[in-house]
């Protein structure tokens, strides 16, 4: 089934009454400059009707093309749902499925349901929206995504948004995939530019990568909150900025602050009174690789709580940041990591802050088996900072990082109580040099002094009398069977007076001079 040159299904509704529900059901469906629609128009009382699009295959909308459900301005009633099954959906340059409350109507928008194999926005403001417009009363409806894989790009847009001027609160967010690749200035995004919430987001996965500008938002711009943002990620979260774009197309001063970043935020804007969202993440790794972006911000409220379950590893790298932070007056959310490792490239100014201006620093508390390349310190351009400090003094937050690789030695052993007593050691020397004995002295050193398990004491297997090492064990090498009868190994050369070298049975030194074999505690002491 093919759509082209404003090809159309429609259902309207004119006066009173409901428009009709649409069900489309085709092996492959591409629609070309083309619309699937059910409108309530201009001061109709009814409901726009539900959309149903069933593809065997493939569903692609072309550029400008069009699945809405609206209700126009003026009109009473709310705007249905959409609903939409197919093996894959492409949406490309300015092509959208939405459900759409129009200006000045009291309605809320339907809710979008999608369930696809593979599911890719590629085309510039490509868009997936549920949405009411300025000067209406009514909520944003829901989104929810089923597929193994979801891509956005080129400023392409999945979005459950209230416009500013109108009351009603944003909707949510439901996604349920293998693989989330938001690139090149995506965004999904459940916002408010009122006075009501945001809406939350929700995301299973096995693997996330936000790169290019690629984000994932929830936001306030009046004195609304922002939402939650909750992801499980089996896998691995991936946050890289490295090719940021230059310019952005989204004029929402909602996003004025994140439209080139890459990465998960929940914050208020400026100007905005609201509380920072909440980010609750568990993944198997996060990696930041460059200026990669967490953050639960707020302007004037209470900064959001930001929680990172990480099984394996968190790094970060290159201007790469984790806040919880509050400008002005408020006051920072708080940060909780649980992690097996920290890396931190050395010297990249990657931090992690609940930091303050004028109001009360957050909490930090960090568990993880070891920390490389970051430190808790005072803010620094270039090293890599835990800091929750406030500019006023006094209302700094705490820091406490709990590392398991760290234990007092205390905490392992119990000391020996059966202290060395010289008199013990040195009371069967030799009697004829107990004279000396005075001006000497006993050391125990040597790789003894390392137990054998944190239980056992510290010993030395080596004995030192006046810093010279004795091993208290003779050893007398054994004598060696031939045919011409037992022979001794040599351990030492003379030379006799002809100038001939001569082995002998017995250690000599380094002039050929006999070496006594030394005795345990005798003529040492």
């Amino acid at each position: 089934m093919a759509f082209k040159d404003n090809g159309k299904i429609s259902t309207v509704s004119y006066g009173q009454g409901n428009a009709g529900n649409i069900n489309v059901s085709a092996e492959n469906i591409a629609i070309e400059q083309g619309t699937i629609e059910s409108f309530a128009r201009d001061g109709a009382i009814g409901n726009s009707g539900n959309i149903t699009v069933n593809s065997l295959n493939d569903l692609v909308l072309g550029d400008f093309s069009e699945i809405q459900a609206q209700v126009f301005n003026d009109a009473t009633g709310n705007v249905a749902d959409v609903l939409i099954n197919a093996r894959s959906i492409v949406l490309n340059e300015f092509s959208f499925i939405q459900a759409d409350v129009g200006s000045g109507v009291t309605a809320n928008a339907g809710n979008i349901i999608i369930n696809a194999q593979s599911i890719e926005l590629n085309g510039k403001l490509s868009l997936i929206i549920s949405q009411v417009q300025s000067e209406s009363i009514g909520n944003a409806g829901e989104i929810k995504i089923t597929a193994p894989n979801l891509s956005l790009s080129d400023f392409s847009l999945i979005s459950t948004n209230v416009k500013e001027n109108s009351l009603g609160k944003a909707g949510s967010i439901f996604i349920d995939v293998d693989n989330l690749n938001i690139t090149s200035g995506g965004v999904i995004d459940a916002l408010t530019e009122n006075n009501f919430d945001g809406g939350n987001i929700t995301i299973d996965a096995n693997n996330i990568n936000l790169s290019d500008g690629g984000k994932i938002v929830t936001s306030g711009n009046s004195r609304g909150n922002a939402g939650n943002i909750q992801l499980n990620v089996a896998n691995k979260i991936s946050i890289n900025n490295t090719k940021a774009p230059a310019d952005s197309p989204f004029f929402k001063p909602i996003l004025q602050n994140t439209v080139l970043e890459s990465g998960i935020f929940a914050s208020s804007v400026e100007g905005s009174t609201g509380n920072g969202g909440n980010i609750n993440i568990m993944s198997g790794s996060i990696d930041f690789i460059n200026q990669g972006s967490i953050a639960a911000v707020t302007q004037a409220g209470e900064g959001g709580n930001i929680s990172l379950v990480v099984a394996d590893k968190l790094s970060l790298d290159n201007n790469s940041l984790i806040s919880a932070q509050a400008f002005n007056n408020a006051n920072g959310g708080n940060l909780t990591i649980d992690t097996q490792f920290i890396v931190a490239y050395p010297n990249t100014n990657s931090d992690i802050l609940a930091s303050a201006q004028q109001g009360q620093g957050g909490n930090i508390t960090i568990d993880a088996e070891s920390l490389f390349g970051i430190d808790q310190r005072p803010l620094n351009d270039v090293t890599n900072d835990i800091n929750a400090s406030s500019l006023v003094k006094g209302l700094d937050g705490t820091i406490e990082i709990n590392n398991a690789n760290t234990t007092n030695i205390e905490d392992v052993i119990e000391l020996p109580t059966n202290l060395i007593e010289p008199q013990q050691t040195t009371a069967q020397a030799c009697q004829a040099n107990k004279e000396a004995a005075a001006n000497n002295r006993l050391l125990i050193r040597g790789k003894g002094g390392v137990p054998a398990s944190p239980e056992q004491p510290l010993v030395s297997q080596n004995i030192a009398l006046n810093g010279q090492y004795i091993n208290t064990i003779n050893t007398v090498p054994k004598l060696i069977e031939t045919s011409v009868g037992k022979i001794q190994l040599a351990r030492g050369i003379k030379i006799n007076k002809s100038g001939g070298v001569v082995l002998t049975a017995y250690p000599t030194n380094s002039v050929g001079e006999r070496v006594p074999p030394a005795r345990a505690n005798c003529n040492q002491i």
